[in-house]
């Protein structure tokens, strides 16, 4: 019994994070887009990516919507 309740504990703690997380992204987000000095600290941040699949999810996206401008 005393393990089912770590596991719900974690479980729950791991989506408290993730929520979290998704809240923290979307208002990251939404102050790149509106403030150009937010953008560029969030363009130096992206910059940091070292993960090849984590790179990809963002090849061709921007803070605008758009395409990447070549």
């Amino acid at each position: 019994m005393a393990a089912r309740s770590a596991n719900l504990s974690a479980t729950l703690s791991r989506k408290a994070d993730t929520r979290r997380k998704i809240i923290l992204g979307g208002l990251l987000l939404d102050a790149a887009m509106k403030d150009t000095a937010w953008e560029a600290h969030l363009n130096e941040l992206m910059g940091r990516i070292s993960r090849d699949q984590d790179r990809k999810a963002f090849e061709g996206w921007t803070f605008k919507g758009g395409p990447v401008d070549d």
